[in-house]
């Protein structure tokens, strides 16, 4: 049996119908998904473009600083954002007559705003500084200031180095001087005891011959009772007895004083071995100095050294001098009118070698004193010259502040107050008590090596810096300083903030420096570094000066405090100058080299501002200037939009592929909700 054969007509067509679907089906997938993209780029330009838009709105005063925050409220922000969103992404015309739209994407809810940084971060503010500073005032302003410096660092070096060598070597000198004056007055002392002991002794003995004789002529004379003789003789044995005690006694306070010169002589030729090291390490130093200049090391042969067989002798001299008595006391108990002479000559002997061992060294004491009492005079005047000049300096410390002074310091450093609120919240450590700053309360000669250090650690600085110098030359540009009112109208104009009109007139970069919660002090403080500074210049200058020649013949502190005092003198002259507006050459050898006050103010922040605590003043002083509160003066927002696109053709296909990943957002309502996060900084 055959089957019937089956037609084969329509197949065709039937396979062409189940491709042709598949196709649209990919069509249709297609094409929502190239729209969601769409809507996503158009999505994301428009959050940018209303995220730039809204941070455009910065705080003008702050940009007078070169500074860029945001200070506008949270619903000022989100008007902006709001409008400017809207306008790069207008609602769909679908069903406008003639209009057509591929997307109609639109906002679903409000936009989130999230400041994240702001300007009262002492990280974000340096980061703004030094991008603001890199085209304002190059580096090399600091760096020309440097160079000076560094000309004059071998002479501060070596000055430095001298003027610690001669203060050691004055202290060693004075300990042993003392000491040596203390050993001279015993062996002076031991003289007039020795000449003292000589004359009651020679009496005693002479007062026992006399006992003596009498005892002889009652034991001579027959009517004389035995009982009677018997209480001459002990009166003369009473009197032998205590004259032998007394002699005894003389000898161990003797004693008691040689010791006494045997400690003081120890102590001495200790300090003479400090001496003599100090002068060999200082003399292999060396200073170097130029043709026509004084060497400084040269007065280091001005002090003697003594050594060890100078305090030997001069003990074993005073010693035999007073073994010289031991003869005498030996003798004494055995006393008979014969050995009197005797007795008298060992006295004579003692006596006569004390008297001996004073006038061996009687003109070396006496040349020895008198150089040290000049010595000491000369340094003590020399002192008063440097002190009177720095006590001058002390009074004219001072300066004129204004009556609202006082009112704008309590916003910057009172209880509460600004300065505290920066350091605060950058979590920092508020001083625990006022700053170390300099003063004019020290002895010159004890403030001379600190400064020189100070400054020689300027020099050797810069190479490691860079930052601190670029946020240094920004203080100087937006805040005022003691002499900004006086310098040329041309480094006024790198300014917008208009410093010479801030609240503080004339010491913002003072407190900045300093951070103390008063004007007078803070330019007290400037002065009298600026004194402290020059003073120690002039006074290394001084140092190889041939004109302190003389001065230092008498030993090289006195050549030290010789310069100190002549320095002080100067310095005085050259702060006026500078506080004037000025400038002042750096030193009589370098007077091409000339600095300002301006100059000066850079090295002191360069001495004492690397620290956090800078920034915390600097955002206290803007704050008060604009009244803006840095700590919501945002630079750093974040957006966070939702925006949707309707969905033409397959939501399940749409949906299936946000599942996997493919899509990032989620369907709701035949529409396609996408999320944006944008971010955006000055």
């Amino acid at each position: 049996m055959k089957w019937p054969l089956r037609s084969a007509e329509g197949s065709v067509s039937a396979y062409f119908i189940i491709i042709l679907l598949a196709v649209f089906m990919f069509q249709a997938v297609l094409i929502d998904f190239v729209r969601i993209k769409l809507a996503e780029r158009e999505s994301e330009t428009a959050a940018k473009a209303a995220l730039r838009s809204t941070m455009s709105a910065f705080n003008p005063k702050l940009k007078e600083y070169g500074l860029f925050g945001l200070t506008a409220d949270q619903a000022k922000q989100q008007q902006i954002f709001g409008r400017v969103l809207g306008l790069n992404m207008p609602p769909a015309a679908a069903g406008a007559a003639g209009s057509f739209s591929v997307l109609d994407t639109r906002q679903e809810g409000d936009a989130r705003l999230t400041p994240l940084y702001h300007l009262g971060s002492h990280t974000v503010l340096e980061r703004q500084i030094l991008e603001e500073m890199k085209y304002v005032a190059p580096i090399e302003f600091t760096r020309e200031l440097m160079d000076k410096w560094g000309k004059l660092k071998a002479k501060l070096e070596a000055g430095k180095n001298f003027a610690e060598s001669a203060d050691r070597l004055d202290d060693w000198n004075e300990q042993r001087e003392e000491q040596l004056d203390l050993a001279w007055s015993i062996l002076l002392a031991l003289q007039k005891k020795g000449k003292s002991l000589q004359s009651s002794y020679d009496s005693a003995v002479e007062r026992l011959d006399k006992l003596e004789e009498k005892i002889e002529d009652l034991e001579h004379d027959a009517n004389v009772e035995a009982e009677q003789v018997d209480k001459a003789r002990d009166k003369y044995n009473d009197y032998l007895d205590d004259t032998a005690d007394s002699a005894q006694q003389d000898k161990q306070d003797m004693q008691t004083e040689l010791d006494k010169l045997d400690a003081a002589l120890r102590l001495a030729a200790i300090a003479d071995e400090r001496v003599r090291n100090e002068l060999s390490a200082a003399g292999a130093a060396g200073s170097s100095p130029e043709p026509g200049e004084l060497d400084p090391y040269e007065t280091l042969k001005e002090l003697p050294v003594y050594g060890q067989s100078y305090f030997d002798d001069y003990k074993k001299e005073a010693v035999a001098a007073v073994q010289l008595f031991d003869p005498f006391l030996r003798d004494l108990p055995r006393h008979s009118r014969k050995a009197s002479a005797s007795l008298k000559e060992k006295l004579n002997r003692f006596a006569d070698a004390l008297t001996a061992a004073v006038n061996a060294r009687q003109a070396a004491e006496q040349q020895r004193q008198a150089s040290t009492e000049n010595r000491r005079k000369a340094q003590n005047e020399a002192k008063k010259i440097a002190k009177d000049k720095q006590e001058e300096a002390k009074k004219k410390a001072g300066a004129v502040c204004g009556s609202a002074d006082p009112a704008s310091y309590a916003k910057l450093e009172g209880a509460g107050g600004s300065f505290s609120k920066y350091v605060t919240a950058n979590n920092g450590q508020l001083p625990a008590a006022s700053p170390t700053v300099p003063d004019l309360n020290t002895s010159p000669d004890r403030s001379l090596t600190p400064q020189l250090t100070g400054l020689l650690t300027i020099t050797d600085m810069l190479a490691s810096l860079r930052n601190e110098l670029f946020v240094n030359e920004y203080a100087l540009l937006q805040f005022n300083y003691r002499t900004y009112d006086l310098v040329h109208a041309a480094d006024k104009k790198l300014s917008l903030s208009e410093p010479s009109q801030h609240v503080l007139k004339g010491q913002e970069t003072e407190y900045l420096i300093y951070g103390l919660p008063d004007c007078q002090l803070n330019l007290g403080a400037a002065y009298s570094e600026l004194f402290l500074v020059r003073m120690a210049v002039r006074t290394v200058e001084a140092l190889f000066d041939p004109k302190n020649k003389a001065a230092g013949a008498l030993g090289p502190q006195a050549l030290v405090l010789a310069a100190l005092a002549q320095g002080a003198g100067l310095a005085v002259v050259d702060v006026e100058q500078l506080i004037g507006g000025g400038d002042v050459e750096l030193t009589a050898k370098l007077a091409q080299l000339k600095l300002d006050y301006r100059d000066y103010l850079r090295l002191f922040l360069l001495l004492h501002t690397r620290d956090r605590h800078l920034y915390a003043r600097m955002q206290a002083l803007i704050e008060l200037n604009t009244g803006a509160d840095l700590m919501t003066a945002y630079t750093y927002m974040r957006a966070e939009t939702q925006t949707s696109v309707r969905l033409w053709y397959v939501p399940a296909a749409m949906k299936l592929l946000s599942i996997s990943g493919v899509l990032k957002g989620r369907t709701s309502d035949g529409r396609f909700v996408m999320e944006q996060k944008q971010e955006w900084t000055y």
